[in-house]
């Protein structure tokens, strides 16, 4: 009986030792894949400054690891016009708002392979399917294609080293890149991407469905989990709940006006949300700089508002099952931006509100500034502590946010976004 004891306790404790060395992060390897959020998306376009200023980035400094980025250079002249290896990132009001324009160039000196993959607007089905597909130029591949925002970030973000190798070239899609990485760990923020298209454009674009995002994301998941990499799963963010939608509540007390007035003047309902754009035309409005009706994009009606939020739900159904049936940790991005929307976050000696520049996001209310990132940073960091046994320091927020223009200091007052005549004087992004 003792030697059998003796035996039962010597395959525990060596069970013990080998479920400890496979719960064990290794951090070598650190692949995100996701969109905007993880990519550094800020101010309606993607720029070296602001994908350094990433949470995947700040994770890894924290972490003791690298993190490749495929950045993109910065844009030398934010005028109005549209000069060579640029696109238009985002056309929100004509006359109202300027287009804010996408620089096409990568910036030096790049790395010959990222780990960070993320691509702004990317949707699971993409993840998987969507590959770099420059145009033939006459001495190299044109990667900006012009009116085809998307596809230009994909050739920029996942299309090197590829673009320069002799042919067959392989083009490879988010997920395969992430496979010939040989990743240790991966960070999954997928999901906000199939929704946001309907967000913006006031329902007009089609969100993925439930059963074809499940089907996409289970099989997304089997692929990585065969890579023997800890895979860590993000659920989907709520557009909703973004800076970049503010209730008639809301909106009524940042022009101080009674609610219902505004309602009334402005066609409003119960459930409805004002835009970004919406924000500025009301302004102008009420300045009597114009006249007339809102414009499709100045409001979120209520009824495309609730399909957006059923549909973020179904995703995070989706993936909260798919995390449990392969045992993996799912960090609740849905409940932590419902917290900075809700109550706000505190940044060291600042506290952060998820309101239109409130200072968690940046100025296009969708994606964070970088004092954001770096809340959020802290967060995950907690999360892999608390998960798997770690022990990373958390980052400086307080001298993040310092440096953070973003940030409402004591000292600023918050005024409404610009009109477009003081906008295009100054040169800011919407």
């Amino acid at each position: 009986m003792k030697k059998i004891l003796l035996f039962t306790l010597l395959f525990m404790s060596i069970f013990a030792s080998l479920h400890a060395q496979q719960a064990k992060l290794d951090p070598t390897n650190f692949i995100v894949m996701g969109g905007g959020l993880s990519a550094g998306f800020a101010d309606f376009r993607l720029s070296e400054s602001s994908q350094q200023n990433s949470y995947p980035v700040f994770m890894a400094r924290q972490m003791g690891t690298i993190m490749p980025v495929p950045t993109v250079r910065e844009d030398a002249n934010p005028g109005i016009l549209i000069a060579p290896g640029t696109l238009i990132a985002f056309d929100p009001v004509p006359d109202i708002l300027p287009r804010v324009r996408q620089s096409g160039t990568r910036a030096l000196p790049f790395p010959f392979f990222a780990f960070n993959l993320s691509v702004p607007f990317l949707r699971v089905s993409e993840s998987l399917n969507r590959r770099p597909q420059p145009v033939a130029g006459a001495d190299k591949p044109l990667l900006v294609q012009e009116g085809d925002l998307k596809q230009s970030l994909i050739n920029m973000l996942l299309g090197f080293p590829y673009f320069f190798l002799d042919s067959p070239v392989p083009r490879l899609t988010q997920v395969e890149y992430a496979e010939t990485m040989n990743p240790t760990v991966i960070i999954v923020e997928l999901g906000f991407g199939d929704v946001i298209d309907t967000a913006l454009s006031g329902g007009t674009a089609q969100a993925t469905s439930v059963e074809s995002f499940t089907a996409d994301y289970t099989k997304l998941v089997n692929r990585l989990q065969k890579t023997f990499a800890t895979v860590l799963l993000m659920n989907a963010p709520d557009p909703t709940d973004t800076g970049y939608f503010s209730s008639v509540q809301e909106v009524a007390q940042l022009y101080r006006i009674d609610s219902a007035t505004l309602a009334t003047q402005f066609g409003l309902q119960s459930g409805d949300l004002v835009t970004v754009s919406g924000l500025v035309e009301i302004a102008d409005r009420l300045r009597g700089r114009r006249t007339g009706s809102l414009s499709s994009r100045a409001v979120l009606r209520a009824s495309v508002a609730a399909s957006i939020q059923n549909a973020v739900r179904g995703y995070n159904s989706a993936i909260a099952s798919v995390g449990s049936s392969n045992s993996l940790r799912v960090f609740d991005l849905y409940a932590f931006t419902k917290e900075v929307r809700a109550t706000g976050v505190q940044a060291g000696s600042f506290r952060l509100k998820g309101g239109y520049r409130q200072g968690f996001y940046s100025q296009d209310g969708l994606f964070p500034s970088p004092t954001g990132h770096a809340v959020l940073a802290n967060r995950l960091l907690q999360f892999l502590n608390s998960s798997y046994g770690t022990n990373y320091s958390p980052v400086d927020v307080d001298a993040v946010a310092k440096r953070d223009d973003l940030v409402p200091k004591p000292e600023d007052g918050v005024s409404p976004p610009a009109s477009a005549k003081q906008r295009r004087e100054s040169a800011a992004i919407p």
